[in-house]
């Protein structure tokens, strides 16, 4: 979140599913601006896709192929290269991708990316109260107003 503050984004995306939920709390409590994302969660297009991770995959694939530019980052071109689409079922045509759990590794790197690219939808951005620098860095910063 450090580097939010740098950045001057205007809000953070966050995986709210498994560990990620109580990091969004924390980020609440804080004030912080977060939107909360589930990847398992109903898509915008469901005729198209089984849920939101697939459908933010394609919008990183789309952006990609529309001349955006990702990093010169190994961990990022080693997690979009096991990142793989399930077959279609005989009852479920929907473009789905493998569970992360059958995955070599979290792909913490493809996530981030598909957050920057993909805006999840109906959901809506939390921010409770502002937050000051002394409170992000838990005192240092005193001086500051």
């Amino acid at each position: 979140m450090e580097n939010y503050f740098e950045c001057k984004v205007k809000y953070v995306k966050i995986d709210d599913d498994g560990i990620g939920g109580g990091v969004c709390d924390r980020c609440w409590e804080k004030g912080w601006p977060v939107k909360a994302v589930h990847n398992g969660a109903r898509a915008g297009d469901p005729t198209r896709f089984a849920n939101q991770r697939a459908e933010a995959a394609w919008a990183l694939k789309a952006w990609i192929e529309g001349g955006g530019a990702i990093p010169n980052d190994d961990d990022l071109c080693a997690d979009i290269a096991m990142i793989r689409t399930r077959p279609p079922s005989s009852d479920d045509e929907r473009t789905r991708l493998e569970p992360k759990d059958e995955l070599p590794h979290s792909p913490d790197r493809f996530d981030s990316a598909m957050y920057a690219v993909y805006e999840p939808p109906g959901v809506e951005l939390v921010q409770t109260r502002t937050v000051l620098p002394r409170e992000i860095y838990g005192g240092i910063g005193s001086e500051l107003p």
